[in-house]
């Protein structure tokens, strides 16, 4: 498949990466042409300096630059194929502003984060009930290399940009802070991270395996009096699990535009 890349940022990189691995043929924009350059040099694809020479042909484009960039790049794709396949992951663009933007093609709004790039990504992608089912299932097939596909109501994904794609930054966050935590009581640097990153597989195999509400398993590892309560009572003194949904909150406010 012939893919158009526009915006080769973080995002753009990411998906452009993997869908060479995957035997997809890049086109590739960025108002940086470096950057343009380099990913091409990287997946074998081919870079333009105008976005008009970058999508004819392509298949599917990907639009991945800044959302107040969304006029431009719909004003230089007039002309656009009705079975153009249009993957938007500009965040707080709705369906609807991306189809007046942008006329022709099958405009489709989703939210991905950066695990895809290790193949256990989440993306979400926006229910339309124009989409046919043909276009659904080319859209999975594109998606589903890359990690989990969910469809969902478009209201929702403000909330899961927040969950999902902010997500594993924060998850990062606490397991610097595990790893940190073993390093200040005399754990080497490596043995820190190695210990907490098993552990956290561990945690969320255990969370797979029983079916239960977390908080069931939080239950089963305390031992009266013994040192997994203790730390309970720390992490409730020092507000974390409120901190984390304040995080949450404060990303979703922010992919609304409310802050």
């Amino acid at each position: 498949m012939e893919i158009a890349i526009l915006g080769c940022g973080v995002m753009g990189s990411a998906f452009a990466r993997k869908w060479a691995d995957l035997g997809h043929h890049l086109r590739l924009y960025n108002r940086s042409r470096a950057k343009a350059e380099q990913l091409a040099d990287e997946t074998g694809g081919q870079f333009f300096d105008q976005i008009e020479e970058a999508t004819r042909g392509a298949d599917l484009l990907l639009l991945g630059v800044k959302p107040h960039q969304l006029n431009t790049i719909g004003a230089a794709l007039e002309g656009l194929d009705e079975q153009q396949l249009i993957f938007s992951i500009l965040s707080g663009v709705t369906l609807k502003e991306l189809k007046k933007e942008i006329k022709g093609g099958i405009s489709i709004r989703m939210m991905p984060n950066l695990a895809i790039t290790c193949a256990k990504g989440v993306t979400a992608v926006a229910e339309d009930p124009s989409l046919s089912e043909g276009v659904r299932k080319k859209v999975n097939e594109l998606l589903e290399p890359l990690g989990k596909v969910v469809w969902a109501n478009e209201q929702d994904l403000d909330i899961i940009t927040a969950l999902a794609g902010s997500g594993p930054s924060f998850a990062c966050a606490l397991i610097e802070a595990f790893a940190e935590a073993g390093i200040e009581h005399g754990l080497r640097s490596e043995m820190a991270f190695d210990l907490t990153l098993a552990m956290m597989e561990g945690a969320i195999a255990l969370v797979h395996a029983e079916e239960n509400h977390p908080a069931v398993i939080r239950h089963k590892i305390c031992s009266a009096g013994g040192t997994t309560i203790a730390g309970h009572r720390a992490l409730q003194e020092y507000r974390v699990q409120a901190g984390i949904m304040a995080a949450i909150e404060a990303a979703f406010n922010k992919a609304r535009g409310k802050s």
